[in-house]
């Protein structure tokens, strides 16, 4: 036999066995695949992105400052960033913070704005942006930039966050 012919054979054979092998395989015991542990799932609360607020909003929807300014009132964890577009350090800071509003479903991530907002920025204390807030269940504080993955830790420990 000619030595194409012979490879011709040979994948025949490999061709034909590949196609039967699902057929002729010796039958094992399967072992049965174990059910995912269920876990408690938080629903869905933020939207995907950042939503830009006014101080009547965040009256309405966060804090009532002008009564109870620490008394979070929204319904489930909430970022609240106080920056300004002429800041360099804000601008740098909200391209991180809507990523962040992007990858995370579980907080909903609002932006308030440091020049039209001024009584809210007096009544809140704030020398200095960008100044972030955190609200979740009554309690509304300041944080540190640095502290927000821990804190969207406790609420999903499966975010994962790499520098």
């Amino acid at each position: 036999m000619d030595k194409s012919v012979k490879k011709i054979f040979v994948l025949l054979i490999i061709i034909v066995l590949g196609c039967l092998y699902p057929y002729i395989k010796p039958n094992k015991t399967e072992t049965p695949v174990p059910k995912p542990v269920e876990t408690k799932k938080l629903e869905k609360w933020g939207d995907g992105k950042v939503t830009v607020i006014t101080e009547k909003e965040f009256c309405e929807q966060i804090a009532d400052y002008k009564r109870a300014k620490n008394t979070f009132i929204g319904k489930g964890p909430s970022f609240i960033l106080v920056c300004a577009t002429w800041c360099k350090p804000c601008r740098e800071f909200v391209s991180i913070y809507e990523e962040m509003a992007r990858v995370i479903p579980d907080v909903r991530f609002y932006k308030l704005d440091w020049d039209k907002n001024q009584d809210l920025v007096d009544a809140y204390e704030i020398k200095g942006i960008p100044f972030l807030l955190y609200g979740n269940e009554s309690e509304l504080k300041e944080i540190e930039r640095e502290d927000m993955i821990e804190e969207v830790k406790k609420l999903n420990p499966k975010v994962i966050y790499v520098d």
